[in-house]
């Protein structure tokens, strides 16, 4: 392991995880997921333990795929809202102007 590695591990493990009280549950579980992954991962590199490292690193990879999961839902959902607003003030401008004709006659 890298020197400089092995500090980051060590501040990071030592600081916990970076949510407050104030965040929500959902994020502050989220944190302390990962800062328990990040203990046992330094755990295992100190210990010299290549079967718990790799067990953990999966493990890593797995988080990092259902977030990367669940960004991509939230990007699409994001996008299809994009899209109904656009539509409604596209329908909605139309409305507007006969409107200010009506008002006008």
């Amino acid at each position: 392991m890298l020197k400089s590695e092995n500090v980051f591990l060590k501040q990071t493990v030592a600081a916990g995880p970076s949510t407050t009280a104030r965040a929500n549950s959902a994020r502050h579980g989220a944190d302390s997921m990962e800062a328990r992954l990040l203990h046992a991962y330094l755990m295992a590199c100190e210990l010299k333990d290549n079967t718990a490292r790799a067990m953990v690193e999966t493990q890593m990879q797995t988080l990092v795929r259902n977030t990367q999961c669940k960004v991509d839902t939230l990007r699409e959902l994001l996008e299809n809202v994009q899209k109904d607003v656009e539509e409604l003030l596209e329908a909605s401008s139309g409305w507007g102007l006969m409107q200010d004709v009506r008002g006008v006659t």
